[in-house]
């Protein structure tokens, strides 16, 4: 079996690759390097969420970059088009449903919903117009004021807030950068969406929550940040950046909050990393980790950063234990890994 992995490297280029990983042989190589246009062109960042419009290999490869989708044709890979639009801000994710597209904007903690030709048809938002202004001007809420506003109240007072830019180096100091090039502060940070009947399934890793942005509703607590979600007949799978993976119960009305499966990738591998990237088959579980070299923004697990690996991790599905494990290279370009596809 072999799979596709979106790639990104920690370093000034903005590159952006496509693994071909074989996950029979253990080995893999760059099916496809991507250079974005300059003026899209933003440090640390790569490839990240990727989607078939239709069958794998028959149908075309939709992938976000920070701040564009781009299509690629399924056999080849040739560039098909890029959708660029002047609000998307760190793309994470990318679901193909009903000829619709369903963007994770995580820059602006939003989902925004296109069709396939590319034409805007809204979107899930979780702040309103006027904050979302002040942020593309260049004012940034902290994190406390920003749910102060959100909660709002029949008071009729007027809603204000201290400019507090970040100071961590995760994030773009420089408000004068195009809003498409800015790294800036999330709130919610909308990681990964996906369709299950009537429920839209937002992974939000700030308040550690799976979220039916549908109906607005609550539909599980994650025992730590979430991350990738993936339908699987029955059960909904789930990975946290920690390295656990779950599978909850799905019933007539949807994915429940009752946990079917909890395993522990890392400690079933021996690999640890930012875990992130998951495709679901009928006999295995295929995971990404990437290793870490900085303190996360968010919480991960008590273990020695010297000790993570950038690699695509394999465990049967029925008795949770490791098949094989794949090294990404190379290391001194520190490869980090995003989103993983079906390829033959």
């Amino acid at each position: 079996m072999k799979v596709l992995v979106t790639l990104g490297y920690f370093d000034d280029t903005g590159e952006c690759a496509l693994a071909e990983v074989d996950l029979a042989r253990g080995d893999s190589r760059i099916a496809r390097r991507f250079e974005p246009p300059s003026s899209l062109v933003v440090p640390d960042k790569g490839f990240t969420g990727a989607t078939w419009t239709g069958a794998p290999r028959q149908s075309e490869l939709v992938v976000c970059a920070f701040n564009a989708l781009h299509r690629f044709d399924g056999q080849t890979l040739q560039l098909r088009g890029t959708l660029h639009q002047p609000d998307m801000n760190d793309l994470h994710a990318v679901c193909c449903d009903d000829g619709r597209l369903l963007v994770a904007n995580t820059g602006l903690d939003a989902i925004d919903v296109y069709t396939i030709d590319g034409r805007y048809m809204g979107g899930y938002r979780s702040e309103p117009s006027w904050l979302l202004a002040e942020r593309w001007a260049g004012r940034t809420p902290s994190r406390a004021d920003h749910e102060r506003m959100l909660a709002g109240g029949w008071d009729g007072a007027a809603i204000a807030f201290e400019d507090s830019a970040p100071l961590d180096r995760y994030y773009s100091t420089d408000g004068g950068l195009p809003i498409v090039r800015r790294k800036l502060r999330d709130y919610v940070h909308p990681n990964h969406v996906a369709v299950v009947g009537h429920q839209v399934l937002v992974t939000r890793l700030a308040d550690r929550r799976v979220v039916d942005v549908n109906g607005f509703k609550e539909v599980l607590q994650a025992p730590a940040p979430p991350h990738d979600g993936e339908l699987d007949g029955d059960r909904f799978w789930l990975t946290c950046v920690d390295g656990r993976v779950l599978s909850y119960a799905i019933d007539r009305a949807g994915v429940t909050s009752r946990v079917t499966t909890e395993v522990d990738a890392s400690v079933q591998s021996g690999c640890y990393g930012w875990c992130r990237g998951l495709l679901v088959t009928e006999e295995h579980l295929v995971v990404g980790f990437t290793a870490i070299r900085r303190v996360p923004q968010y919480p991960w697990r008590h273990h020695p950063f010297e000790d993570t690996t950038t690699e695509v991790v394999v465990l049967d599905k029925r008795t949770l234990r490791l098949v094989t494990r794949v090294a990404i290279g190379p290391s001194d370009r520190h490869a980090k890994i995003f989103d993983i596809v079906r390829w033959e």
